[in-house]
């Protein structure tokens, strides 16, 4: 089997960010503070010099909400916008690929049942399922980041990159 790394992010300062090697987990982190931090942890990671495998960063293709206050939307968009910085200023562009909530959520059967399960239940059944998917302690912050590197892991495995959004 040629050397896969993947690197799962969820954007945001509630998000995190996975790396794994072959399936298995290299690492778990809350998404850093901002881009001189998440530089220095794609550095701690190895990155880009250590990868001389495959290596596909996967981020989360999300966007603001229109109930969102535009501050807030402001914010998150720079933030992203920063993340794609630093990948690119380190390489990697040609790694980076995109996917839509929907597209892991679905893949996993993680669907919301919105008449009868609050936001707050729904996102601590996804952190449930991705501990008994890693056997590992995880939190809100990096579940969901676990959950896409997981996707992408399985999806480049079988070649199924169908509805990945490729930038």
């Amino acid at each position: 089997m040629e050397k896969q790394y993947i690197i799962g992010i969820d954007p945001g300062k509630s998000g995190g960010i996975t790396t794994l090697y072959n399936g298995k987990i290299i690492d778990i982190s809350k998404m850093p503070i901002n881009p001189d931090e998440f530089y220095k942890h794609l550095l701690f990671l190895g990155l880009p010099r250590m990868y001389r495998g495959k290596l596909s960063v996967y981020i989360e293709d999300v966007h603001s909400m229109p109930t969102d206050g535009s501050k807030q939307a402001f914010t998150f968009g720079r933030g992203l916008g920063q993340i794609e910085g630093v990948i690119a200023a380190m390489g990697l562009t040609e790694a980076l690929k995109r996917i839509s909530p929907m597209k892991w959520m679905n893949y996993f059967d993680l669907r919301r049942n919105k008449e009868g399960e609050t936001k707050v239940e729904y996102k601590n059944r996804i952190k449930e399922f991705a501990m008994l998917k890693s056997n590992t302690k995880l939190t809100l912050a990096t579940c969901d980041s676990y959950l896409i590197s997981l996707y992408a892991h399985e999806a480049e495995v079988s070649n199924d990159n169908n509805g990945v959004i490729v930038s």
